[in-house]
């Protein structure tokens, strides 16, 4: 019982007590000698005992709101550069591969003098030459002869068919019943002036510039003129057409006024037979 009472001892309740008791005990003299109104006017021992012991930790509240994130923190330092791992060990060497098939044979050739090796003797059948060719001279006047020589690369086993076409592409001709020059498609020669080809057994002249120069002043006979090259360089009124080591063309000027340039030229391509 008395432990009961001493948990429900204050300060307050203490000096509510000793009031009452020193009231009850006579006089107001009593109380008012001995009013207690600080805990400093009782002895600590006397305070200590009066000490109710701390009762049990009461339920736990609910958690509060959680709090802003805080800012970031700054980057730490890039740390040291690690040591360069070692190569690794080369790997072992692939199988050899079969051998391929033999190739064809190649043509027949010339041999050279000891040490080297020898050359085509005459251009292989169904293979082509390309070239260029020009006609360009200053002349005084009309009527001068501007003549070239353009040899073949390899010579040929057989004499090409000749063909001069015009910039349209076309190969001019005289036509004796209407006594004009008019022009014809040639199926051998299908290529142009940039891109020259021949059919086998074709030689086709590929014309880009025809300036100042006559292309028919004798009727029948067409300018330019090709010719062998064993004509000497002199067409007009030769045997026409090529040879197995090149050929020959010829034109004439026409400059009316005077001094001239004459400037006819092209691109040519055969194809052996």
């Amino acid at each position: 019982m008395f432990s009961s009472i001493r948990k429900r001892l204050t300060f307050a309740n203490v000096a509510m007590t000793l009031a009452l008791v020193f009231a009850m005990s006579g006089g107001a003299y009593a109380a008012k000698k001995y009013l207690i109104t600080s805990i400093k006017q009782i002895k600590p021992s006397v305070v200590a005992q009066l000490k109710g012991k701390d009762g049990k930790d009461g339920a736990q509240g609910p958690a509060g709101a959680q709090g802003p994130v805080g800012p970031a923190g700054k980057d730490g330092a890039q740390g040291k550069e690690g040591l360069n791992g070692t190569d690794g060990k080369d790997g072992k060497a692939g199988a050899t591969g079969p051998a391929g098939p033999t190739g064809p044979t190649g043509p027949k050739g010339l041999t050279g003098p000891e040490g080297q090796s020898g050359f085509t003797e005459t251009l292989p059948p169904g293979k082509t030459e390309t070239g260029e060719w020009s006609l360009v001279r200053n002349v005084p006047g009309s009527g001068e002869r501007v003549a070239a020589a353009n040899s073949f690369n390899i010579p040929l086993a057989s004499v090409p068919t000749a063909h001069y076409l015009r910039k349209t592409g076309k190969e001019p001709f005289y036509n004796g019943e209407t006594e004009k020059e008019e022009e014809r498609t040639v199926a051998g020669c299908s290529g142009t002036v940039v891109s020259p080809t021949a059919a086998a057994g074709n030689l086709c002249i590929y014309t880009s510039e025809e300036a100042s120069a006559f292309k028919n002043v004798f009727g029948n006979i067409i300018l330019p003129v090709v010719c062998p090259l064993s004509s000497g360089g002199a067409c007009v009124g030769s045997t026409t057409g090529a040879d197995k080591y090149g050929f020959g063309l010829e034109t004439i000027s026409e400059s009316e006024l005077g001094p001239g340039l004459v400037s006819v030229a092209g691109t040519w391509a055969v194809t052996a037979s």
